[in-house]
């Protein structure tokens, strides 16, 4: 009995032990579009990973998890999500409305030596989270090896230039997707510079879907820019330069394990591709009161708002570029994103911050001038 009871005791231990490896208290992360949801915990388990967020949003503001969300660890893999607890996935929640301040999301097993992993809300992560080398309190998250890499240069050939060809093949193509037009989306940046030579006043071409899968069409850019190649609900992101033929292979459209090969006459970019994140920093676009009388000043206060959002995305760049070895031209690419990006939504801002000035100011005028006025009784008449 006794020896029973030992065995039971050591059993019982070692699937206890075995059930929970370790946990990540308030673990070090960078983020984008995280959107007052915040990661707090990380617990490690034999049969899962699970990540514990708490949600500290604006009043009105609301959430929404994808089931195509995955974890990425150090070598790339990616890990699908079994459950969340605390929202459904897919559907949108108002935090404050609902009640809603912690919820929990259970992905497959990172393995044990996990040092830095990333939680990514995909396949596109256009407006989704994306969080980035999530990792133990003050450890660093530069634990890459290092490889030399050939660099993809450009030549002088697409000053040359001005058309990309770009064709494609959906594998395994959705019959709902078949036989439709869809449409491609420049930057802000090469649509103000090709409005009068592209379709759309230069804000997008079409795009048609056959019977098979395939596609194709022909545009008009200035210089190697981003492109985002819009299909149901998903978004391809696609690097153009004057003078290529880009082609385009996509496998499992829309999931968690989307993957995308792309083909081109100047090199391949399919790496700098699959980890590109989605920047866009939302709060930049809005003035912060209060306003300054200055020009000067509110020219001042919307690039100091927008000069620690730049330092925090160049990082996430650097450790991009650093996990995924990427070339030298591949990150000055990425850096190109952001810079591009960043100095539009400052000017986008600071348009906006002197417009509500001056907004106001035209409204003060008008009402003092109304006042002004002599008002005409009616024994003037």
């Amino acid at each position: 009995m006794k020896h029973l009871f030992i065995t039971l005791l050591f059993l019982m231990t070692v699937c206890f032990a075995s059930a929970s490896t370790r946990n990540i208290e308030s673990p070090e992360y960078m983020s984008l579009n995280a959107n007052g949801v915040h990661i707090d915990r990380v617990e490690f388990e034999k049969h899962q990973t699970t990540l514990y967020f708490s949600i500290n949003q604006k009043e009105g503001n609301s959430f929404r998890f994808l089931k195509s969300t995955h974890l990425i660890d150090e070598q790339g893999h990616r890990y699908r999500m079994k459950k969340c607890d605390g929202f459904k996935i897919g559907e949108w929640t108002i935090a404050d409305k609902d009640g809603v301040k912690n919820v929990s999301i259970s992905f497959e097993p990172l393995p044990e030596d996990t040092r830095v992993f990333d939680c990514v809300e995909g396949p596109d992560r256009f407006f989704t989270f994306q969080f980035y080398g999530i990792r133990e309190k003050g450890q660093t998250w530069d634990v890459f090896s290092r490889e030399t890499v050939m660099d993809n240069a450009f030549d002088d050939s697409f000053f040359q230039a001005d058309t990309v060809y770009v064709t494609g093949r959906i594998a395994n193509v959705r019959k709902d997707l078949k036989n439709k037009v869809y449409r491609e989306s420049l930057p802000n940046s090469q649509q103000f510079l090709l409005q009068q030579y592209r379709e759309n006043n230069g804000v997008y071409d079409l795009i048609y879907v056959e019977k098979d899968g395939t596609f194709s069409f022909k545009t008009i850019v200035a210089t190697p820019c981003m492109d985002l190649i819009n299909i149901a609900d998903t978004r391809i992101l696609a690097l153009l330069i004057p003078g290529d033929h880009l082609h385009l292979e996509i496998n499992n459209l829309g999931e968690y394990n989307q993957q995308v090969t792309a083909q081109s006459d100047h090199g391949d970019y399919s790496r700098l591709l699959a980890n590109h994140p989605f920047f866009y920093d939302r709060d930049i676009i809005s003035p912060a009161p209060p306003l300054s009388s200055d020009s000067g000043m509110i020219a001042l206060q919307t690039w100091s708002q927008l000069r620690e959002k730049q330092e925090k995305n160049l990082e996430i760049c650097r450790y991009i570029a650093v996990k995924n070895h990427f070339s030298p031209t591949e990150e000055k690419l990425l850096r190109m994103t952001v810079e591009t990006n960043d100095a539009l939504l400052s000017l986008s801002g600071m348009r906006n911050a002197i417009s509500a000035k001056f907004g106001r100011t035209r409204q003060t005028l008008w009402g003092r001038c109304t006042d002004a006025t002599p008002k005409l009784s009616t024994n003037d008449t």
